[in-house]
């Protein structure tokens, strides 16, 4: 059976007889165990945490000399940052 993930990913899953074979294998093993459900709810969610706030993407058009001028900046650094050079923080709190 297949299953599609959000993403647009295809997952092939084991079929019944396939399931019955690896649980078997997992039995075998004395290294090899299933967490309990109270262990996989402790685990810790893969990815960003979810912001409080969203930030809403943007396109701008720039001149082609703006743009070489960031692409030479090294990596990671910005000479300034959009939301403190537009906005008064005041207009951002409330």
């Amino acid at each position: 059976m297949q299953v599609e993930s959000k993403h647009g990913r295809v997952f092939d899953l084991p079929s019944t007889q396939e399931e019955t074979e690896i649980r078997a294998w997992i039995a075998a093993d004395p290294a090899a165990c299933e967490l309990p459900d109270e262990m996989l709810e402790a685990l810790r969610p893969i990815g960003r945490p979810k912001a409080a706030v969203t930030k809403q993407p943007v396109s701008i058009r720039l001149s082609p000399e703006v743009v070489k001028y960031f692409k030479l900046l090294p990596f990671g650094t910005a000479p300034f940052r959009w939301t403190d050079s537009i906005l008064p923080t005041t207009a951002l709190s409330g």
